[in-house]
């Protein structure tokens, strides 16, 4: 993927930074969409929510970080395709977590949430479905 327009990666990382000032209501906000779309997601997380919603935020800081090089991000992203993978997510799945992650954020910048915003955001997650896809196709895993 090449770089987001400017206007684009500015808006992920302000709003990034915006969200990071709490950053439980992203992953809280995440997970209850999340299983509100697939309720049949929620039996894949056997794990502690809190240490879950960590890795969450682990994974949303490692993107950010890594927005202006997206091949240093596209091993990470790989990676957790394939733990997905063994987890039983189908590639399918992750739409719902792009559904999950826009809402999040929407609802956590409340008024703060632009279509620029939206658009950016949207444009990241692309990318990232792109890499999971590439992953579980090199893997011959269920799409």
């Amino acid at each position: 993927m090449t770089a987001l327009p400017s206007e684009q990666t500015i808006a992920v990382i302000s709003s990034f930074m915006e969200l990071m000032r709490d950053p439980d209501c992203a992953s809280t906000h995440f997970y209850q969409k999340l299983f509100e779309i697939n309720p049949l997601l929620r039996d894949l997380f056997k794990e502690d929510m809190k240490l879950q919603k960590a890795k969450f935020i682990q994974l949303l800081t490692m993107i950010i970080r890594s927005i202006d090089d997206w091949e240093r991000a596209t091993p990470m992203i790989h990676a957790l395709a394939e733990r997905h993978s063994s987890y039983g997510v189908h590639l399918a799945d992750f739409r719902a977590g792009g559904e999950a992650l826009i809402y999040a954020v929407k609802t956590c910048l409340g008024e703060g949430f632009t279509s620029t915003i939206d658009q950016a955001w949207r444009e990241v997650y692309r990318h990232m479905e792109a890499v999971m896809s590439d992953a579980y196709n090199s893997m011959g895993a269920d799409a």
